[in-house]
């Protein structure tokens, strides 16, 4: 059985990570990868690709592909 917390009306699990835990990340590696910032924050890749996403349509965070399976982000106030 899991310990991670469910939201009460949609029985979601809650966010293990903020949004500032990402951003943090992202400022804190020379060059933020996908792969890079899940194994900072412990989580899995698809986590990371899906909350970075996120923090990018909201204007966040910017990427640039650098191949097919190669992106790294950058905080876009800085």
């Amino acid at each position: 059985m899991s310990d991670r917390s469910r939201d009460d009306e949609t029985q979601r699990f809650n966010d293990e990570y903020t949004d500032d835990d990402f951003l943090n990340a992202v400022r804190e590696c020379p060059v933020a990868s996908t792969t890079e910032i899940a194994e900072r924050l412990g989580c899995n890749q698809s986590t990371a690709y899906r909350r970075l996403t996120k923090l990018e349509d909201d204007d966040e965070v910017m990427s640039e592909s650098l191949s097919a399976n190669a992106r790294v982000w950058y905080v876009a106030d800085e």
